[in-house]
Formats: C-alpha cells, structure tokens, sequence
C-alpha cells in the first residue's frame, strides 16, 4: 500500500513539473500570436512559438501586454531556466567527480565540522570531493567526519554495501576500536590526535610534574599518549596530577598503578582546592573545551602563583593570543594541525607499524598484519610513535641501545595495562594475561635479546633512510 501511495505521490509531482514548466510558453503563445498578426510577420504562429521560448531567457517582446499573468509567465520561465541550470551544474560536479575519483589519492570527505574544512583545505582540491548531500560511489578512501559517533556509524551503515571493499577512515571519539575488525576501516579521535601531536610538539627534556585540568576525551588521551611517550630514562619519576571526573575512567581501566616509576594523582575536587599545588608543578595542560579552557586560563592568572608553561587547547588560538598575554602561554589543537590529511589517515606510522611487525613475524613466526586483531595491530602502531623518542634519546643524548630496549619494554608494558592486561606465569590472550609483563631484568634472556633486536633494527632503518636523502 505503501509503494503504491508513493508511485501515485510520484505520478502527481510529474505531473505538476510538467505543467509550471510548459505554462509560461502557453502563456506567451496566447499574447505573442495576436501580436504577430499586429505586425503581418509571414509566418506569426512560428514567430509566436520562438519569441515565447525566448522568454525563458528573460528576453521579451516589445508591445507585449503586461498584464499580471504574463508577470507570472515570466517569473516562472525564468525559475524554469534556474532549475535546469541548477540541474546542469549538478551534472557537471557529478562528471567532475567522476573524473577526479580516477586517480587512486582521490578521498570523500563527509561531515560539516570544522575538522571536516581543514582537512579538505590541506589536500589539493584535485583529490578532494565534498560528499555534502550526495553520496559518491565508486571512491577508494572515504573519510567520515560527522560530529558523533552514532553519525558516522550510521552513515557506514546505511552506504555498507557501497563502500564495503573501501577503505574507510571514521571519527570515533566514544568508540572503542577494539570492537570493529573490519580491517578496511580505520578509526581515528581528535582527541588522539591531539595527545600524538602535543608530546611531539612539547616532549619533556626532563622528568616532571604536570597537571591535567579537564578529563575529558582530549584530557584522558593527553594522560595516555604522556604515559607511552614520556618515557626517558629507567628510574624517572613522572607525577601526573588530574583533575576533572575521572571515576569512569578509573573503572575502565583498573591497573593504572601499574605505571611506576610514575605515579597518578586523580584530584576529586576542583583545581581551585590545590593551587599551592599546582604552583609547584612543571607544566599545565588546559585540556577542557575552548571555552571552559578560557574560563580556567583567566583564573590562573588572576588567582594562581602559577610561573610554569601553561598549554591550552585551543583549535581557534586566535582568540588565546587576542585576549591574553602570550608569555608562557602555548596553544595546541588547532583543527588545520589535527585534521590534515597525514593525522587521518596516518599513513606512515601505520606504513611503519606493519614494516616492523611484518620483520619480528619475518624472524620469530606470527600472524600476518591482515590477521592482527585491533589490539594487537595498535600495540604496533604505538611501538611506531615511540620512534621518535627513540631517535631523540639515541641521536640527541647519546642514550644506548641497551637502555632504550629496557624503556621500549616499560612502553609496551604500559599499552597492555592501559588495556587491562595483567602478568601470569602462562600467556592467556582471552583472558589478557601475559607472561612479559615484569620488570626489564625479570625477562627471560631470549625476550631481552628479542628486544635489543628490535631496537637495532629501527637504529639501522632509521640510519639507513637518512643516508638515503
């Protein structure tokens, strides 16, 4: 009954397009052939015919009555002339795309954020299309970018037999990864790309004591890209103190103090309560919303004795360095920083992640990277953004192989407990038990010398690419 409700709707609406499309030229045709008899043109019927197709233009005859039907001739010409421009361009921009989606670096961007903008502001626009209100077939990469999780899931959902064989970069921030293995899609956060772009921007040179005002997705990340990343020297002693609702966060993730020598300090009450404190710290981190950040920054400068750097996230900065004083004030999270095509699609520390796990597999036996569950495939991916550290501590301050394997093995420790694994004596992957998960100088000799290896493989790599350039 339905369909047949909805073939009939169909049938009328045609109808009515047909008709407001062709009464203008009826119209016309009523007042140009009496004129043409007027002015004993020899054939006034075809004169008729081709000046009230010319109306459709904007163009009329002179002599013409203007009565107010032939006003609303003419303004509904004009409007017909509008659509079927309307309609052209359109076909256009779907030729344009087409033509666009035969080069393989061509990516679909759909979603109206900020995020959205910057990313298609930092490809060419060459191997940019806008999805908006259409969908593209065909695409080889589609990115989603709507501003919840439910959008993007439901949008994946509702196209899944489209896009299925293509990959997919979703924005997921409440989302865990663990749950999809569908290994075309590739989930990504803002606030994950924030945390990975802020320790390489502001890598401490020293141990600390930093504090996180705001615990939300950004403040969580900061916290657990800081604990895989901050990781210098065997015995350091980082304090990270956090404030903002933590209870959730605490209960998901239940061996958080197994992260010594650093220790956490989640504070209950507010920031304002501990400000001796906080006027101790190295660094604070403003990890809110951009405007509770604001509201946050003002009180430290007017009631703190706060002398450290303050960083605050802020994707607009321009409104951080317009309304206060800039020393000692940093900014990060700028959507155009977070959302370009590298952070994305993070191509080369996923390129990398598989190179060195595809080397381990190579020399001790494994699984394929397609056959890595997601866990598994980001325990990778996190050993690959902790080459940047490596390569500072080795090349910078001549730290030794041998140290940088035993902090790679307090690294891989810490993505396991941030995951919930805990130590057993027998390896129980189900179960998130394994045997590893002790000290450095616990490890069995073999596993040491697996990690001296892997260590002076990415030494060698790294050595070798820049000889390279």
């Amino acid at each position: 009954m339905k369909q047949f409700l909805n073939k009939k709707n169909n049938i009328i609406f045609g109808i009515l397009k047909t008709v407001y499309a062709i009464f203008p030229f009826f119209v016309a045709m009523y007042y140009y052939v009496p004129l043409m008899r007027v002015r004993r043109v020899s054939y006034p019927t075809l004169s008729a015919v081709y000046s009230a197709l010319k109306l459709y233009s904007g163009v009329t005859e002179e002599g013409v009555p203007m009565t107010l039907l032939f006003h609303i001739a003419r303004f509904a010409a004009l409007g017909v002339t509008l659509s079927i421009l309307i309609k052209a361009l359109d076909k256009f921009s779907i030729i344009s795309d087409a033509l666009k989606l035969i080069s393989p670096k061509t990516v679909v961007v759909y979603g109206s954020s900020v995020y959205a903008n910057s990313l298609c502001g930092s490809m060419k626009k060459r191997h940019c299309i806008r999805g908006e209100e259409r969908f593209v077939p065909h695409a080889g990469k589609y990115v989603l970018m709507y501003s919840s999780d439910s959008e993007n899931l439901n949008f994946y959902s509702e196209n899944y037999e489209h896009i299925k064989d293509s990959k997919v970069y979703m924005l997921l921030e409440n989302t865990e990864r663990d749950n999809i293995k569908n290994i075309n899609i590739s989930v990504f956060s803002v606030g994950e790309n924030t945390a990975r772009l802020y320790w390489r921007s502001f890598f401490p040179e020293k141990q600390e004591r930093i504090g996180i005002i705001g615990f939300g997705n950004v403040g969580k990340n900061i916290l657990i890209y800081g604990l895989q990343l901050n990781i210098i020297d065997p015995g350091q002693h980082f304090e990270y103190h956090i404030w903002g609702d933590s209870r959730e966060f605490l209960c998901l993730h239940t061996q958080m103090d197994k992260m010594a020598p650093d220790e956490l300090f989640f504070h209950e009450d507010g920031f304002y309560a501990d400000m001796e404190l906080i006027s101790g710290l190295d660094r604070i981190i403003l990890c809110d919303d951009e405007s509770e950040n604001l509201s946050v920054l003002s009180k430290l400068k007017s009631y703190g004795s706060v002398h450290c750097p303050i960083h605050i996230f802020s994707p607009n900065s321009e409104v951080v360095d317009r309304m206060f004083d800039s020393e000692g004030i940093s900014c990060f999270g700028r959507a155009e920083d977070i959302a370009n095509l590298d952070m994305v699609i993070n191509k080369k520390t996923v390129k990398a992640a598989m190179a060195q796990h595809n080397e381990y597999a190579k020399k001790y036996g494994g699984k394929s990277w397609e056959e890595l569950n997601t866990f598994m495939r980001y325990s990778n991916i996190s050993s690959s953004d902790f080459a940047f550290v490596i390569d500072k501590l080795y090349n910078e301050r001549g730290v030794s192989p041998e140290i940088i394997a035993e902090l790679e093995h307090i690294r891989w420790c810490r993505y396991y407990y941030i995951n919930n694994w805990t130590y057993g004596e027998k390896r129980n992957d189900a179960e998130r038990i394994h045997n590893c998960l002790v000290p450095y100088n616990e490890l069995s000799e073999a596993d040491r010398v697996k990690d001296a290896e892997a260590i002076r493989l990415k030494l060698e790599d790294k050595k070798r690419k820049k000889e390279a350039k």
